[in-house]
């Protein structure tokens, strides 16, 4: 199950740049989170670890493409003197939430089922997804560096 997760995040990064053609940014950011929302609640109804590996690498398939969308977004905003702290801060950020997910994860499957515990995330996922598609702020990310330079509003 975990190789095709790696298998999904390699082939998400070999079709990165046909996928923020056609999504573009912000609807890479959206599918990351649709796309988790939508298989990891389907988990819990398939017993087959095979059919589980190919729903992680589905999972897997939009982060690289989200990465790059939110990196040159923030590199194109970022002041030249701020770029060091604002990617150590995320860096740190993301490096405590990659550690406190699986602890927090496995904390709730200890306190019930874990089919219970999945459909939990999961529905913390789908809010986290309807308030990414509903952000007026990601919308603006949708064609606004398409020629490499912020608009006039940045």
């Amino acid at each position: 199950m975990a190789a095709m997760l790696g298998v999904g995040g390699v082939a998400g990064a070999l079709v990165a740049p046909v996928l923020h053609r056609r999504l573009g940014s912000y609807g890479a950011i959206v599918a990351v989170f649709w796309a988790l929302a939508v298989f990891a609640p389907v988990t819990v109804l398939v017993d087959s670890g095979y059919l589980i590996g190919v729903l992680f690498a589905l999972m897997a398939l939009f982060p690289s493409t989200a990465n790059t969308a939110i990196m040159t977004d923030q590199l194109l905003r970022t002041p030249d003197e701020l770029r060091g702290r604002l990617t150590s801060t995320l860096v740190l950020a993301c490096g405590a939430a990659g550690a406190a997910g699986p602890a927090l994860g496995g904390s709730l499957a200890q306190v019930m089922p874990g089919d219970r515990a999945i459909l939990l995330c999961a529905a913390g996922m789908t809010a986290a997804a309807v308030l990414a598609t509903a952000s007026p702020t990601l919308r603006t990310l949708s064609r606004r560096h398409e020629e490499g330079r912020p608009t006039q509003a940045d």
